[in-house]
């Protein structure tokens, strides 16, 4: 059996780690806090890597997927007993944002 490794990938991953994630930066100087730092930080990057892949989008660094992904300056309204999210007018990652919830809720249907 043959394995391949794309290292360009793997060292990718472990820059943005390191630059975007804070991997560079320990929170404290006891090792049990930075441990647990340290697990819950790989999770967030894992959801993140994984949601990234089902979304179809490229490749995005951590950096960029909390720009376009998390920080968003919308609004969240009630009418007839539904929620409603609003964008802001104009915003360049809407059509983006909302292919990767849909794919989110289309994973969620079929399990």
């Amino acid at each position: 059996m043959h394995f391949t490794l794309d290292y360009a990938v793997v060292e990718l991953n472990i820059k943005d780690f390191k630059e975007n994630v804070g991997l560079s930066h320990m929170p404290s100087g006891d090792f049990n806090a930075n441990s647990a730092w340290l697990l819950i930080a790989s999770i967030a990057y894992n959801i993140m890597i994984w949601i990234d892949k089902i979304s179809d989008n490229t490749r995005i660094t951590a950096k960029t997927f909390r720009r376009k992904f998390i920080n968003i300056a919308g609004r969240i309204t009630r009418k007839a007993r539904k929620l409603i999210l609003h964008f802001p007018s104009k915003w360049p990652y809407e059509k983006q944002w909302v292919n990767t919830l849909t794919a989110l809720l289309l994973l969620s249907v079929k399990t």
